[in-house]
């Protein structure tokens, strides 16, 4: 399956996921702030923006940048809709410590910061590129009852 552009936004495409990675400059003081906060960010919060497959968060460079990288499905503008609206405080408390961070102000501002510090990724992979998250939680679900249904018939 080919990896393609998104058009006019930042990031690639494959199947019904994109990738969005972003590198951004650490305010001094702020990897230690950071490594407070990350333990904290739970999956239920994160599950929130329900299309979001996975999500990393790396300091390198001496704890100078910070990398964000998340795959996720359906559209540039959905996402950053998601992003702003249902993770608004958690971001927040995150990207306070990196340089440039507008706040909450508007999804425009999000938006606007984000596409900044996006950057396209060189290749993009992924095992089951038409997987999008609900279908991939409808699989788990079927597998589950299968289990159940084979367990059952053994006892």
């Amino acid at each position: 399956m080919p990896v393609t552009s998104q058009g006019t936004e930042p990031g690639l495409t494959l199947g019904k996921l994109n990738e969005f990675t972003l590198i951004m400059r650490v305010k001094p003081g702020g990897a230690a702030k950071l490594r407070e906060i990350f333990p904290r960010l739970t999956d239920e919060e994160i599950q929130q923006v329900d299309t979001i497959h996975n999500a990393r968060f790396v300091l390198f460079d001496d704890d100078t940048r910070l990398l964000v990288a998340t795959v996720f499905d359906g559209t540039w503008d959905q996402y950053m809709d998601d992003f702003h609206t249902k993770l608004g405080p958690q971001w927040d408390a995150i990207f306070k410590n990196v340089e440039g961070w507008p706040g909450l102000r508007s999804l425009e501002d999000t938006s606007a910061f984000l596409r900044s510090v996006q950057v396209q990724a060189s290749q993009f992979y992924a095992l089951y590129p038409e997987a999008s998250t609900k279908d991939v939680q409808k699989a788990l679900r079927v597998k589950d009852l299968f289990d159940r249904a084979l367990d059952e018939a053994q006892s």
